[in-house]
């Protein structure tokens, strides 16, 4: 992405569609945060950006590409079904931020190591009964993917 427009994304906070995070330490919590914005409406996750928003970068390089192809798998080990999103390393002030862009879920629900996230506001919930029925309803009245249509 674009720096100039990531700034304005970070500058609004922290949303329905974003989620700022200071480290990579919890692969686990990262996971549920996609899991979330694929059964929502997508999003987009800051590694290396304070909860308040200040960007206080991350100790990678673009010379690091395995580190950054690892985020990837260890998010992508945790989702079911398999899901698009992607992960790149961005220079922000000076400074490396691994931004995770997640599209809206098509396969949905998504589960994340046997529980279901949505999105609600700028946190990250497990989804209750009523959630669930609803992606499933709303699954079962949408149109197939073209991709699964018989030829």
């Amino acid at each position: 992405m674009i720096s100039g427009v990531l700034l304005q994304q970070i500058a609004l906070g922290e949303g329905l569609h974003s989620e700022f995070r200071r480290g990579l330490d919890n692969m686990e919590s990262l996971a549920q945060v996609v899991c979330a914005f694929l059964n929502t409406q997508g999003g987009t996750v800051f590694c290396g950006v304070s909860e308040d928003g200040n960007v206080v970068g991350l100790p990678l390089t673009e010379q690091d590409p395995q580190r950054i192809r690892g985020v990837h798998q260890a998010v992508a080990d945790r989702l079911t079904p398999s899901a698009l999103f992607t992960v790149s390393l961005d220079n922000l002030n000076g400074k490396a931020v691994l931004t995770i862009e997640v599209p809206e879920g098509k396969d949905r629900p998504y589960v994340c190591n046997d529980r279901v996230f949505l999105r609600q506001g700028g946190s990250t919930v497990v989804a209750d009964a009523i959630a669930l029925r609803e992606m499933v309803q709303t699954k079962a009245v949408s149109a197939d993917r073209w991709e699964r249509r018989p030829s």
